[in-house]
């Protein structure tokens, strides 16, 4: 009996017969060389020409026509267009390194094919296909609607978060690079499906802001009604901006705690009573309505009183002009009866699986247009349903 390796003599026969069906399969999107109208244009075939193009089972060799109209100017390639090909790669192929891109460095996902499927491709042809891919993808941002997963009615509330991270860029140092979710949540709070954005470093934050006002506004006309929260930290400009789009704005609750707790010491000579003195503030901030002025005027009348050391006082300046600053996006009690989130552990997390573990792990440093495209790729895999949506798209509607 004939043992075949996995690793080579059989996958290289699987990779032999797919190729033959990708021959054939490529050349039935060729045309017959008859003319083609454009509108008032006509274009004509320049005859059949060589092309190799990349598929799953390896590169394949065919002939096929290209179209110039009389008037010169780009040539046209019927297959490529309708095959949906992209830097001379099929779809089916496209898709699998997009896939596998978004989580695998590209040296990683050399390795990873070269391993799997017995391909080998070059580091630079990758990040080529992976940035044209990711151009491409945020280029139909403007134009591609995506079909939300929550049902009709099922929805109870829109929370938009917004947060930064940083990454290395290319003789920059570290940049900012802004998040943004959106998550519909159901009656009970839970989450029925989340959008995610992430923009590369930027002069301002323009373009990842008109990113997320275009998101909003698509899902507007479906759940315009709902309560529409807005949770970040206490940035004056994504408050302001959460401020425009959202009916309510809440401060996130962690970021309250941190201020409160470097006031501590101000409350007890102990570290018990100082404990027990913050976790009790904690729970009336969270639970009383009121709490929040409550708070406020614990942590006046502390610094009025002074006597305290440098840090101490220091500390209690920057609470007191933090929650007076926020007093208006600090109804945590009301947040909890709606089944509304307080904190923001979602653009935590998203900033965590969406930006860091990609981009930030040992020693890589970007390029801005490769970070985006790589983000925009991420994006798209990491939100409910957009990926497959994505792909069916352009399937159908081509690039």
């Amino acid at each position: 009996m004939v043992r075949w390796s996995w690793s080579g003599g059989l996958q290289q026969a699987l990779n032999g017969i797919g190729q033959e069906v990708m021959t054939e399969a490529l050349g039935r999107y060729d045309t017959e060389g008859e003319p083609i109208r454009f509108g008032s244009h006509t274009m004509t075939s320049k005859g059949r020409a060589p092309a190799c193009y990349k598929t799953l089972f390896g590169e394949v060799a065919l002939e096929r026509h290209t179209y110039q109209s009389s008037d010169g100017g780009r040539t046209f390639c019927p297959l490529e267009h309708h095959a949906r090909i992209c830097e001379n790669a099929s779809i089916g192929l496209c898709q699998i390194l997009a896939a596998k891109h978004v989580s695998l460095s590209g040296r990683c996902l050399q390795r990873e094919l070269e391993l799997s499927h017995q391909l080998a491709f070059s580091l630079s042809y990758l990040q080529d296909v992976s940035q044209e891919l990711g151009r491409r993808a945020l280029g139909k941002e403007d134009h591609w609607t995506y079909a939300p997963a929550a049902l009709p009615g099922e929805a109870k509330a829109v929370v938009v978060y917004l947060d930064g991270t940083c990454g290395a860029i290319c003789h920059e140092g570290y940049k900012q690079i802004m998040v943004g979710a959106i998550d519909l949540l159901d009656a009970e709070g839970s989450r029925l499906e989340t959008i995610y954005v992430a923009q590369a470093p930027e002069e301002g934050k323009g373009t990842f802001l008109a990113r997320m006002e275009r998101e909003l506004d698509r899902l507007d006309g479906r759940y315009g009604k709902l309560p529409w929260l807005g949770l970040c930290d206490g940035a004056p400009d994504l408050q302001g901006w959460l401020a425009t789009q959202c009916d309510s704005c809440t401060l996130d609750f962690y970021h309250v705690s941190e201020y409160v707790a470097r006031t501590a010491p101000a409350f007890g000579q102990t570290q018990a009573a100082r404990q027990a003195w913050l976790e009790e503030a904690l729970h009336e901030l969270k639970h009383d309505p009121k709490g929040a002025h409550k708070l406020q005027r614990k942590l006046t009348r502390a610094l009025e009183a002074g006597g305290f050391g440098g840090e101490v006082e220091a500390a209690l300046v920057d609470a007191v002009r933090y929650v007076g600053n926020n007093l208006g996006r600090m109804d945590y009690a009301v947040n909890q009866e709606l089944n509304l989130p307080i904190g923001s552990g979602v653009i935590e997390a998203a900033c965590k699986h969406v930006v860091k573990q990609r981009v930030s792990c040992s020693g890589m440093k970007w390029k801005r247009k490769g970070l985006q495209a790589v983000l925009t790729l991420r994006s798209l895999y990491q939100s409910t349903g957009r990926w497959e949506q994505f792909w069916g798209k352009v399937q159908v509607l081509g690039w």
